[in-house]
């Protein structure tokens, strides 16, 4: 199995392989746009802010190896935040014999997913159609099937350089913040000891500060 994070390099997984891990413990949310070749994930807060951006294909690995793999590191990626809700986009109706038989493929992956989420997670994922979430994300003229539509709508919107797997993930993604009616609010209400000593500070010109303080004008354009 190879994976690559935030459109960054791709990494062969091996047993000797040191997996990412998110470094948030808040809620999450994660959208599965389910494959072989390149299964694309969206990661995000249950405010709507992405976090991360995953690729993963198993091509050339057989699939039963290729799901231990994704679950391996689902499990090892996941360990720290609170995912509070998931959705995996289900098969898309298609008919002819390279259909059925990518379908055994994509059946067996998708029940990995879901079978993960559940028994790790004790979260049933929800089965998004291609339908809906085309239909509540995408204007009209970006939901045909014979084209990309998300990585069009999202490339015109200025964020390009994405597969069309991940521009699919982020629209499932938009689509499934909307089961959130209450997301998770971060408020400060206390200060931290800092834990390391800084010999310079950037303060407002009204911070009460012992030392004698410059005062520079800042630079828009820095």
């Amino acid at each position: 199995m190879t994976y690559k994070i935030n459109n960054g390099y791709k990494v062969t997984m091996t047993d000797s392989t040191e997996l990412p891990m998110l470094e948030y413990t808040g809620n999450v949310i994660v959208a599965i746009d389910p494959s072989k070749t390149n299964m694309g994930i969206i990661v995000g807060t249950d405010n709507g802010t992405i976090l991360k951006c995953i690729e993963i294909s198993g091509t050339g690995t057989d699939t039963t190896q290729y799901c231990q793999d994704f679950r391996h590191f689902f499990k090892y990626f996941f360990q720290k935040c609170k995912i509070v809700l998931v959705g995996v986009e289900q098969a898309v109706q298609y008919k002819g014999y390279d259909y059925y038989k990518s379908q055994m493929v994509l059946t067996e992956i998708r029940a990995n997913i879901l079978a993960f989420f559940l028994d790790t997670y004790k979260i049933k994922a929800h089965e998004i159609n291609n339908y809906a979430w085309k239909g509540a994300i995408l204007p009209d003229g970006y939901r045909g099937h014979k084209e990309k539509g998300s990585k069009r709508w999202l490339e015109e919107q200025g964020v390009k350089g994405l597969s069309d797997d991940v521009t699919d993930a982020i629209c499932i993604f938009l689509y499934l913040k909307r089961f959130i009616t209450e997301p998770e609010a971060l408020e400060c209400t206390q200060a931290e000891q800092a834990i390391t000593h800084y010999e310079l500070a950037i303060v407002p010109i009204d911070f009460e500060v012992s030392d004698v303080k410059k005062v520079f004008e800042a630079n828009p354009s820095i």
